[in-house]
């Protein structure tokens, strides 16, 4: 459990298991993707964390401000995608 003022630091590859299914994996971290370092400058927003949130089947992914720099190594991730039609 993290104490309030505790800082986290979430890695490429962590995850976290909230139990009865649910689990957030970091899959971008500080410029490394799963295929290993892709940026190693000081752009905040390439070095943010990118996360995917499971349920089960389900899957969300959560890209924070990561740039275009890292997003075309962490899209293929995302697998098949379904888009509700009106």
């Amino acid at each position: 459990m993290l104490s309030p003022g505790r800082e986290l630091q979430f890695k490429r590859g962590d995850v976290i298991d909230l139990g009865d299914g649910v689990t957030i994996t970091c899959v971008a971290s500080s410029g490394f993707v799963p295929s290993g370092q892709v940026y190693s400058g000081t752009d905040e927003n390439t070095l943010s964390v990118v996360l995917v949130v499971s349920y089960y089947y389900f899957q969300m992914y959560f890209g924070g401000d990561g740039s275009s720099t890292i997003e075309p190594f962490i899209a293929p991730l995302g697998g098949k995608v379904n888009l509700p039609q009106n």
